[in-house]
This record gives structure tokens, C-alpha cells and sequence, in this order.
């Protein structure tokens, strides 16, 4: 585990599951300004919120990868 980030919530509603990465992303946990990235084989959290959602008026599915650093408490502990 790196330095401490703060974690994020999701919005309710969001499909949410662990996936392992197959290629290198950038963490999309917007809590911090530094950039940070989940290498192949990490293991991550993959969000996605449906179009339309009454909190946040999205048009369109909006999506998101978060690394276990960022991911909700929740997913703290990799097992979900």
C-alpha cells in the first residue's frame, strides 16, 4: 500500500465491482492532485453510473476506476 489518499464515496446508484487491470490506468480517485496509476495485474474498483441519475443530471453512463488506495472503505480490505 503507498502513502495515505483519502478515499472516495460513491454516488448511490453506481454499478460498482473489484475488477484486476489489464493494462495501466489512471486512478480517477479526485480527493488529491497527485496523479497516480493501477499497473496491470493491481486490482481495482470500476464504477459506473447509469444515465439520468437525479443527483448529478447526467445525460450519459459516466465511468470511473479507482485504485484500492482511493476505493470506498468497503473495498478496504479486497475481498468484495
Amino acid at each position: 500500500m503507498s502513502a495515505y489518499r483519502a478515499r472516495v464515496t460513491l454516488t448511490h446508484g453506481t454499478l460498482h465491482g473489484l475488477v484486476t487491470s489489464q493494462r495501466r490506468h489512471r486512478c480517477d480517485g479526485h480527493l488529491t492532485n497527485e496523479r497516480h496509476w493501477i499497473m496491470p495485474g493491481d486490482r481495482y474498483v470500476a464504477g459506473a453510473l447509469p444515465p439520468d441519475h437525479p443527483d448529478i443530471g447526467n445525460t450519459g453512463w459516466l465511468h470511473l476506476r479507482l485504485c484500492m488506495d482511493c476505493a470506498p472503505i468497503e473495498y478496504a480490505d479486497g475481498a468484495r
